[in-house]
């Protein structure tokens, strides 16, 4: 069994990955032949295909694109059944309101 440097263990606790990164898939350890540096995980991004013509923010999906946009027009069309006054430009401000308050 090798002694694992305080690199190593940092460098497992930050690569995001399933295995140590001086371990093989079968569990068996790697010699410094064998390992291959991994970097930090990234997760795959989607395209942000969506663009605001005001101040050129980018989504990946059309309906935060328009609750964006609502921002921006101060529309609020997300309107509280209890509280007469109270609106939202999305359907998550509300949802947080009625958690809070009802």
């Amino acid at each position: 069994n090798e002694v694992l440097s305080v690199f190593d263990h940092l460098t497992f606790l930050f690569t995001g990955q399933g295995i140590l990164p001086w371990q093989h898939r079968d569990n068996t350890m790697a010699t410094n032949a064998t390992m291959v540096p991994r970097g930090p995980y990234k997760k795959p991004t989607k395209p942000r295909n969506h663009l605001c013509s005001i101040c050129l923010k980018s989504f990946t999906q059309s309906n935060n694109l328009q609750y964006h946009m609502n921002i921006h027009t101060g529309h609020k069309p997300y309107k509280c059944t209890i509280c007469p006054d109270v609106g939202f430009a999305a359907p998550g401000g509300l949802a947080q309101h009625n958690k809070k308050y009802h």
